[in-house]
C-alpha cells in the first residue's frame, strides 16, 4: 500500500546503512515524494535493491532527488529529456530500464569526451558524485582509466 511506503523506505534505508556499514543516510523530502509516487513493479525487492543502490552511491548523510536512479526522477532536465527525444534507442520495444541504461550509457560517453576524460568535470555535467561516475563506468565497461 501507498501509504506503507515511508515507513518501509524507512526501515530499509536504516538495514541497508547498517549491513553496508555506513553512517545512517536521510532523504530529502523530494526524493521520499518520488519514492512514494513511483509505482514499484518489483514490489519490496526493487525498493530494497534500489535503497542500496543509493546508500552505496550517494556521499554525504543525505540523499535527495539527484541521488535516486534516472527512473525514479519523471521530471528529467531539459537536457536530458532532448537526449532522451534524439537518443537512437536500438529497440523501441525494450524495456525502459534496459532504454534508460543505454542513454545513460550515452550520456555519460559524452560527458566523458566532452570533460576530456577527466573525470571530475564529467561527474558534475552529469549532476553526480565522482564515486557515482567511477561505478558506472564501471558497470558499462567504460575505460577512461588513463585519461586523469
Amino acid at each position: 500500500r501507498r501509504e506503507d511506503i515511508p515507513a518501509l523506505v524507512a526501515h530499509v534505508l536504516a538495514k541497508k546503512c547498517r549491513e553496508i556499514n555506513v553512517p545512517m543516510r536521510r532523504l530529502t523530502e523530494e526524493a521520499l515524494q518520488l519514492l512514494c509516487q513511483y509505482p514499484w513493479p518489483g514490489n519490496v525487492r526493487e525498493l530494497e535493491n534500489i535503497i542500496e543502490r543509493t546508500v552505496v552511491l550517494v556521499d554525504g548523510d543525505t540523499i535527495g532527488a539527484n541521488g535516486l536512479p534516472l527512473e525514479l526522477v519523471p521530471d528529467l532536465d531539459v537536457g536530458l529529456e532532448e537526449e532522451l527525444v534524439a537518443s537512437d534507442v536500438s529497440d523501441p520495444n525494450a524495456p525502459m530500464t534496459q532504454r534508460l541504461e543505454q542513454l545513460e550509457q550515452e550520456m555519460i560517453e559524452r560527458a566523458m569526451q566532452d570533460a576530456r576524460g577527466v573525470k571530475t568535470q564529467a561527474a558534475e555535467r552529469l549532476g553526480i558524485k565522482t564515486s557515482a561516475l567511477y561505478y558506472k563506468l564501471d558497470k558499462y565497461g567504460i575505460d577512461y582509466s588513463d585519461d586523469e
